[in-house]
C-alpha cells in the first residue's frame, strides 16, 4: 500500500508538471533593442544666415538656437539643431595669443602663427593655409564627425609693420558624414569681420 501511494504521488506530480508547463522549454529568441539613431535631416542651404560675434563672422543655420559657453580666457557659442541635438555648430574664442604660435620658431625670436598648435590631439585630415592663419581638420566624434577650422586672430599691423596676434578662434560643425558639404559651406564662411 505504501509503495502504491508513492507511485500514485509520483505519477500525479509528473502529470501536474506536464499539464502546468513546468517542463524545460526552449527560450524564445530575444531581439535586442537598437538604440535610437540620431536623425540625419538634410540641410537646407537657404537656412544659412550671417552671424558675427567675438571678432569672427560666419554663416550658421538661422533656426538653430544658441547657448553661451566659456570659462577662463575663452568663451563661445553653441548653435544646436532643434531637430537633433547631436548636430551643432560651436564657436570658441581664446585670448591666448601665444597658444597658436610656432613654438620652435619662437625660440629663435621669430613670431609665426601655427594653428596646428591648438588642434586636438585626435584631429585628422589636417590642412593649413599658406599664410599660417587658418587650418582645417576633422575629429572622429560620435555619433557624427566634427569638421573644424581654426583662425588665428591677427590685429592690423602697427606703425612698425608687424602684426600683433590676439588669440585664436575655432569653429566646429558636427553633422552626419553625408552632410560634409553643408559643414564645408559653414567653415568656408569663417573669417574676421
Amino acid at each position: 500500500m505504501y509503495t502504491m501511494k508513492k507511485t500514485l504521488l509520483a505519477l500525479s506530480l509528473c502529470l501536474t508538471l506536464a499539464l502546468t508547463g513546468c517542463t524545460s522549454k526552449p527560450k524564445p529568441e530575444t531581439i535586442p533593442l537598437q538604440p535610437q539613431q540620431p536623425v540625419a535631416h538634410e540641410p537646407a542651404d537657404q537656412r544659412l544666415a550671417p552671424y558675427s560675434a567675438m571678432n569672427t563672422a560666419f554663416d550658421v543655420p538661422n533656426d538653430w538656437p544658441t547657448t553661451q559657453t566659456g570659462q577662463g580666457n575663452w568663451s563661445g557659442i553653441d548653435f544646436i539643431n532643434p531637430a537633433d541635438p547631436n548636430q551643432k555648430v560651436s564657436l570658441v574664442v581664446s585670448g591666448c595669443s601665444g597658444c597658436a604660435m610656432n613654438a620652435e620658431k619662437a625660440k629663435t625670436g621669430v613670431v609665426e602663427p601655427d594653428p596646428f598648435a591648438v588642434l586636438p590631439k585626435n584631429a585628422t585630415d589636417k590642412t593649413q593655409a599658406d599664410n599660417h592663419l587658418t587650418a582645417r581638420y576633422t575629429l572622429p566624434t560620435e555619433p557624427f564627425p566634427t569638421y573644424g577650422a581654426v583662425l588665428v586672430l591677427q590685429d592690423k599691423p602697427g606703425a612698425d609693420g608687424k602684426a600683433t596676434y590676439m588669440g585664436y578662434a575655432t569653429l566646429q560643425v558636427t553633422v552626419p558624414a553625408n552632410q560634409k558639404d553643408f559643414a564645408d559651406k559653414i567653415l568656408d564662411s569663417f573669417r574676421r569681420p
